[in-house]
């Protein structure tokens, strides 16, 4: 469950750039319709590094990626993208992460590429890994 109470202060002019990139190319089990996907996780991190590469943007500014996918980590990758596996779990606690820390003026960006998963209701899911644990 997501919460929503800021607990962290740092100054006012410090503006923090929030990235959570979730890339998933597997299908979740039980899902085997849906075909496994090819660049889903590889897109994540091309906009993992573009997003680095830009950093930062003004002076004084904070940034912060986080990224998840079920991919190859590339042997070029930079100290600060470390992939965690994109579970419904890991997801949640990123998130959490963000809402527990950003504040006013901050930027957010949630990039999430993958299947989405209806259930019996027709209601679309994202399909993580391990999908709806």
């Amino acid at each position: 469950m997501l919460k929503g109470t800021p607990r962290h202060n740092r100054p006012k002019n410090r503006e923090t750039l929030w990235h959570l990139l979730i890339g998933i190319n597997s299908t979740p089990p039980g899902q085997r319709k849906f075909p496994s996907l090819k660049y889903a996780a590889d897109d994540c991190q091309r906009i993992a590094a573009v997003i680095g590469e830009l950093k930062p943007i003004s002076p004084g500014e904070n940034y912060h990626p986080m990224v998840l996918h079920d991919g190859e980590q590339p042997s070029n990758a930079q100290n600060t993208i470390r992939p965690g596996h994109p579970t419904k779990d890991n997801i949640e606690k990123s998130l959490n992460h963000i809402i527990d820390r950003a504040q006013a003026n901050d930027r957010i960006l949630v990039y999430i590429t993958g299947h989405g998963i209806p259930d019996v209701q027709d209601n679309l899911y994202l399909g993580s890994i391990p999908f709806m644990q």
